[in-house]
């Protein structure tokens, strides 16, 4: 979509600023130079503007799925709400949360069209820098049942990270987490309870990342309700060795500047980096035809089991799933 034919329609914002324009035209190679440009924008209007190209994407999702229909989804056109989120949080835009979690709570389709392996790879980053005073607004939020769960581990993941950079919020976070587990166990009766069990088993992962063994009681009742997924999780007895061995390390998560984020994405993600698509690839191209068959079909059913499969050497739910997708591990393969 040129920026002539964006300027044609009638339903495109008036931004405040023509430079927000960029986005619509530009994918993730769109340069520090021009990252640079809008983030020295008036502040107040530069807000406006991100939002409202966020409200953009709500309103005309419609025009953007059939558009990518008829042409193909291209990464330099359709990338502009994660332009507008990330640069939200490198200006610590707090009062935009309520948009930010506006967006969360879209359809599965429609976050599937513009944010992709964005939403559970890299949203807790600008969602961190965004961070607000209070972390009750964020509540109902991520105990709203009728919401996908890879949508409110956002949140919940960007929290497990923010104590890594801010030790001081650790018992906030926990006391946060607390009173998620204690939610889900009053409620008599949850719909959707595969949705809920999974974030419920995202949270348990966030737990044990953080090694607040003291949930464990909690995390035991929701386990006996059948409200935990042991092929996230593993059964309960895993989940409390995990938390209380001695020797326990996770990849933690490098916070950086938009410009630097781009270019870890573009050089390390499959799609963007052609060496990580070959190892896919190549994975699959040295498997016989009978296991390439059973791989797809395992990929395809997703059968529940009562053990998860492991793996020699074990990998750690946070650490970079090994098929080369740069999702992590919990979010990728584990599940399948």
């Amino acid at each position: 979509m040129s920026s002539k034919e964006i300027n044609s329609k009638i339903e495109i914002p008036d931004f405040f600023n023509e430079e927000i324009k960029w986005l619509y035209s530009h994918g993730l190679y769109i340069g520090k130079e021009k990252i640079d440009i809008l983030l020295n924008l008036k502040r107040e209007s530069l807000i406006n503007d991100l939002e409202l190209v966020i409200q953009d994407s709500i309103k005309r999702y419609k025009y953007f799925e059939a558009y990518v229909e008829e042409n193909g989804l291209q990464e330099d056109e359709m990338n502009f709400v994660v332009h507008a989120v990330f640069l939200l949080g490198e200006i610590e835009a707090k009062e935009s949360n309520q948009i930010l979690l506006e967006l969360l709570s879209q359809s599965r389709e429609y976050l599937n069209l513009f944010l992709g392996d964005f939403l559970t790879e890299a949203l807790w980053e600008p969602a961190l820098k965004m961070l607000a005073d209070d972390l009750n607004i964020y509540k109902p939020f991520v105990t709203n049942t009728n919401l996908l769960s890879y949508s409110r581990s956002v949140i919940t993941d960007m929290l497990a990270e923010m104590t890594w950079h801010l030790h001081e919020k650790k018992e906030q976070v926990l006391s946060f987490y607390e009173e998620i587990l204690d939610h889900f166990l009053t409620l008599n009766k949850i719909d959707k309870e595969l949705e809920n069990a999974e974030f419920i088993s995202f949270v348990v992962c966030n737990i044990i990342d953080l090694r607040a063994s003291e949930l464990l009681p909690k995390i035991k009742m929701l386990d006996d309700k059948g409200l935990i997924s042991r092929i996230i999780c593993g059964t309960y007895k895993e989940v409390e060795e995990t938390l209380l061995q001695e020797n326990f390390s996770i990849i933690r998560q490098e916070i950086l500047p938009i410009a630097d984020r781009y270019l870890n994405i573009t050089s390390t993600w499959a799609g963007y980096n052609e060496e990580a698509n070959a190892e896919i690839v190549n994975y699959f191209d040295n498997l016989d035809l009978d296991s390439r068959f059973a791989q797809l079909e395992l990929l395809d059913t997703k059968p529940i089991i009562s053990e998860p499969v492991r793996t020699e050497p074990k990998i750690g739910r946070n650490e970079p799933c090994p098929c080369g997708s740069g999702k992590k591990y919990k979010k990728c393969c584990l599940n399948n």
